[in-house]
């Protein structure tokens, strides 16, 4: 009985301590920020949405611009610009084109000023951004689809920096758009939580 007994508190202080770190490990801030960018159908028109935040400490400032929302699949490049100057930096690297189109203009767009162009490796954000701050932005090209656009479906990864600097923007061509990084994180501590109820009701 007494062996019982200490079993018990034995595995109730390791689901606190469980408990503890899943908690720890849900609301504590990420060392890294990450953009995902997502290029999908949408009825009888493509979408590209973007969501996230980036780290520019390791990227290079260029110039500042102001062009409208664009796509250029052979290029590797997307402007989502509701309207408004951007700045450019300089230094990602990753796949320099995402299909054999040519430039397209969107149709309409909302959000955040941010664009990519893969093929010469530079990224834009709003001028003045500051690293961390979430963006979230969204393009429309009406009566399209991924073929018209000379797109081709996969994902395309963009990295720069390293360690503490280190960040990356992920394009998914094809795909439904997924959760954003934050995202997932919550239903996956949710899970986790629920799971964690359990086993203690159960002790």
């Amino acid at each position: 009985m007494k062996i019982s007994c200490k079993c018990g508190r034995l595995a109730r202080t390791a689901a606190s301590t469980f408990g503890a770190a899943l908690l720890l490990a849900c609301f504590s801030s990420p060392a890294g920020a990450s953009m995902l960018i997502t290029i999908s159908p949408s009825g009888s028109d493509v979408v590209a949405t973007g969501s996230g935040s980036l780290n520019l400490s390791a990227l290079t400032p260029l110039a500042t611009g102001s062009n409208p929302s664009l796509l250029l699949p052979s290029l590797a490049g997307l402007i989502i610009n509701p309207g408004g100057s951007y700045m450019i930096l300089g230094g990602i690297s990753g796949p320099a084109s995402w299909g054999p189109g040519s430039s397209v203009a969107a149709n309409s767009a909302s959000g955040d000023v941010f664009a990519i162009v893969g093929f010469q490796g530079d990224v834009a954000v709003p001028v003045g951004y500051v690293s961390g701050t979430q963006l979230s932005d969204s393009a429309t090209f009406s009566n399209a689809s991924l073929d018209s656009l000379g797109l081709t479906a996969g994902t395309y990864t963009y990295t720069w920096g390293s360690e503490a600097t280190a960040d990356s923007i992920t394009v998914e061509i094809g795909a439904a758009a997924a959760p954003e990084p934050g995202t997932w994180m919550l239903l996956t501590c949710g899970a986790g939580l629920v799971a964690l109820a359990r086993r203690r009701k159960k002790a």
